[in-house]
């Protein structure tokens, strides 16, 4: 019998702890999207119309890490051009560009510069072009891309749109 009493006031114990844990009261844990807040706005399907076919840029937020990857779909073709992370850092954010057949496979960092609700910029003074990769939003489906020289005089701009 006191074998019993024990196990019910355990059970009891368990199903109250249960209940209480899941209360509103409690602090909610922190999630992917909220440490990746100022620059969520880049999850998504984004796309522009080229002459080899349409650029696609695809950005997804899993597992504490933003990942994305670049491609070109050229009527049946699809070729990746580049694969892409951005990671949470304690200094801000670094961007991983891994771009198919250039930087002898290596994988180049490159740390943010300026974070803000429409503006997404990193910066790595080693790399030979792009030294800026930025992201600029333009509204909740419209983008512009651009890359960047040091000088700032080299670059390139690409207007994307949300697919």
């Amino acid at each position: 019998m006191k074998r019993y009493c024990i196990a019910k006031f355990l059970l009891l114990g368990l199903i109250l702890s249960v209940l209480v844990g899941c209360s509103e009261d409690q602090p909610e844990i922190e999630s992917s999207s909220q440490e990746y807040g100022k620059i969520a706005w880049l999850v998504g399907t984004w796309g522009r119309k080229g002459g080899n076919g349409h650029l696609i840029e695809e950005w997804v937020l899993k597992d504490e890490l933003m990942r994305g990857k670049g491609y070109r779909v050229s009527g049946a073709d699809t070729i990746l051009l580049e694969v892409l992370s951005i990671e949470k850092t304690i200094n801000g954010y670094t961007y991983f560009a891994d771009v198919m057949g250039q930087n002898e496979k290596r994988v180049i960092p490159f740390k943010s510069s300026k974070i803000s609700d429409s503006i997404i910029e990193f910066y790595n003074s080693d790399h030979d072009f792009p030294n800026y990769i930025i992201y600029r939003r333009i509204s909740n489906d419209s983008i512009l891309v651009r890359i960047e020289s040091s000088n700032r005089v080299d670059k390139r701009e690409f207007g994307m749109s949300k697919l």
